[in-house]
């Protein structure tokens, strides 16, 4: 049988293919105009020429796929049509993977093709989430991203791209585009199973079938399937996170003492104060004996949060494919917000160890502790924030919602207290607390005996941690009954991954959440310091359980945040990779 017996078989009768511009005719291009990608779909026959010439021409390994060839379908049996949809890049107008490159690794052509230099890509995978087509490539052999350049090479030689040589029925072509035209009425890059092409301005121009029906869709639509965990990255943002909120709790403390709103020595003098530890209030800083309950423990608020920033920062390397050249990152400030993060999260580590070390010289109360400890919470704060930013991708339709920034915030306020409240304990424990008392108890505290915090102090920060774990237990909620009620296909894959496979650990979020709020309800609502009584062991098992369990609620949060978020896509071959 030859190839004309297949394509009568495939399409009977004549097939009217389009007169499409090849690129002998395109160069050289008038001022201001751009190359771009037609495709004709009642033309294509789903051969995959196109996928072979490309990964031919550009030697792709095999996983690694520029073009590639989707299927689109609609109607019910046996009146059912199903199209081939051929992909590579759009080089649009308005490139999401050039914007969000940390690296400045993409540039855009005086002709319109966007170029990937692998030589400045760290492989931190970005560009992979920001471009709604999934067109970027990670090569796993490489440790880079790589993508379709439109053979820029051939076309500079006056030929036309591999994947458009190679096509048997001339669905493929490149012709000109004027790039302001375009931008006024880019309708014609909108085709069943692509994301609308007002995301990023694609430029590639889809010829449709005239009886295309309305309700065609790709063959993988309702295919849910979890997403990368991204452990590095998990790491990242809890950990960080975790010390933003150590820090900014410790420096609040540290303030308070400076100004004078709470009391050192004998008993508290206002509604949080470092009691029975023997410090005063001294021209320069906090005074006392260095090696004091009090002391300690804000010296160990300000280590915690520095080490617990410095592991932060180390895990977020092996995220990249090219680790030993992570400082390129920061290449991007203008526009950016994963260079931002890196900056600021660095800035961040630096400041809290610098405040740390100062602290442990001069006293956490001096003027340049204090200074660098102010510093480090609002950089570490802004730090939060471009971290929540950089997910607020319109391709992934879960993270693109101002909840991902509640929710990182929300977990600073959740687990920060408890750390710190968890460091004076250990302080009080090692150091000794005169009469026996504790943390959270009074009298000299809130039941009787010498305290680290009194008067109700403990209790306001562990008030913070149980807000924090409301705020993240609802941010939960509200993205379950909102994808639940979404028809976009995004939001509904993530709703069967969140109801179905994933049911157990959000339950499982939910009940560690719950048991470390109730932990922290016993604390603020019993007349004793929580189930343990007001020893100082347990004291310090009390805190150390409910820290647990908000962390363990947090980190389940933060992996199935990873895994149930679905993307944007162009459509894919049903026996493809799913």
């Amino acid at each position: 049988m030859s190839s004309l017996d297949v394509l009568d078989l495939v399409a009977p009768g004549p097939v009217d293919l389009p007169d499409l511009a090849g690129a002998p005719d395109l160069l050289p291009l008038d001022a201001g105009d751009h190359v771009r990608f037609t495709f004709a779909m009642e033309s294509c026959i789903g051969c995959h020429a196109c996928e072979v010439a490309c990964a031919e021409e550009n030697s792709t390994p095999v996983g690694v796929a520029w073009r590639r060839v989707g299927e689109v379908e609609g109607g019910s049996f046996p009146e059912t049509r199903r199209h081939s949809v051929s992909m590579g890049c759009n080089h649009c107008l308005e490139p999401a993977c050039l914007i969000g490159c940390p690296t400045n690794a993409y540039i855009k052509a005086d002709n319109g093709v966007v170029i990937h230099q692998q030589s400045e890509c760290v492989g931190c995978g970005y560009c992979t989430w920001t471009c709604p087509y999934e067109v970027p490539k990670f090569d796993p052999a490489k440790g880079v991203v790589s993508k379709c350049n439109l053979c820029q090479p051939r076309l500079e030689a006056g030929q036309d791209p591999a994947c458009v040589n190679a096509c048997p029925t001339r669905a493929l072509g490149v012709e000109r585009v004027d790039p302001d035209v375009w931008r006024g009425d880019h309708s014609g890059a909108d085709a069943p199973g692509l994301p609308p092409s007002a995301l990023t301005v694609s430029t590639t121009r889809f010829v449709l079938p005239a009886d295309l029906r309305d309700d065609v869709s790709g063959v993988d639509a309702d295919h849910a399937r979890p997403a990368d965990p991204h452990w590095p990255l998990i790491l990242l943002t809890l950990l960080s996170q975790v010390a933003v909120g150590a820090l900014c709790v410790t420096t609040a403390l540290a303030l308070a003492i400076r100004l004078g709103v709470v009391g050192l020595g004998g008993a508290g003098r206002g509604g949080l104060g470092l009691a029975g530890t023997g410090l005063g209030l001294g021209g320069a800083g906090i005074s006392g004996s260095a090696g004091s309950p009090g002391t300690a423990g804000l010296v160990g608020g300000l280590w915690a949060a520095a080490a617990v920033g410095a592991v932060a920062m180390v895990a977020s390397v092996f995220h990249l494919g090219r680790p030993g050249r992570a400082w390129k990152a920061m290449r991007n400030l203008r526009r950016s917000w994963l260079s931002r993060e890196v900056a600021l999260l660095s800035a961040f580590a630096g400041l809290a160890g610098g405040a740390a070390l100062v602290a442990t010289v001069v006293g956490p109360g001096a003027p340049l502790s204090l200074g660098l400890e102010v510093a480090g919470s609002l950089v570490g704060v802004a730090g939060l924030y471009a971290s929540a930013r950089l997910y607020r991708i319109p391709a992934r339709p879960a993270w693109d919602s101002p909840r991902t920034v509640v929710s990182f915030l929300a977990t600073a306020l959740a687990m920060g207290p408890l750390v710190v409240l968890v460091v004076l304990t250990g302080g009080g424990l090692v150091g000794g607390l005169p009469g026996g008392g504790s943390v959270l108890t009074a009298g000299g505290g809130l039941t009787g005996g010498g305290s680290v915090l009194t008067a109700g102090g403990g209790r306001v920060l562990v008030g913070l941690a149980a807000g924090g774990l409301v705020l993240g237990l609802g941010c939960l909620g509200h993205l379950m009954s909102g994808v639940a009620r979404q028809s976009a296909r995004e939001l509904r894959l993530t709703s069967r991954l969140l109801f179905g496979p994933m049911r157990f650990l959000v339950a499982a979020r939910v009940a560690t959440g719950l048991a470390g709020l109730a932990g922290c309800g016993w604390v603020l609502l019993a007349p004793t310091a929580g189930p343990l009584g007001p020893s100082r062991l347990g004291e310090a098992l009390t805190l150390g359980g409910i820290l647990a369990l908000a962390g363990l609620s947090e980190l389940v949060g933060r992996y199935l945040f990873y895994v149930s978020v679905t993307s944007m896509t162009a459509a894919r071959g049903w026996w493809g990779p799913r």
